[in-house]
């Protein structure tokens, strides 16, 4: 019918797994649903597991500030 499904994650979803509403958020939420529609994930819980490896991923990517 050339409409998109619903995402299956939503902000409420992102932030009860720890993300700070915001860009990062975003944009993790954008890709989620990108890999839904490309059938990267079999079910909602499927991609609540790449979120949080998201999310996990995004913290080790930071930068470690050491003050003297």
């Amino acid at each position: 019918s050339g409409r998109l499904p619903q995402a299956w994650l939503t902000g409420n979803d992102a932030r009860s797994v720890g993300f700070a509403p915001g860009p990062a958020m975003g944009e993790s939420l954008k890709e989620a649903f990108l890999l839904q529609l490309e059938g990267r994930f079999a079910s909602k819980e499927e991609a609540l597991a790449w979120l949080i490896g998201e999310l996990r991923g995004r913290a080790r990517a930071r930068p470690t500030i050491i003050f003297r």
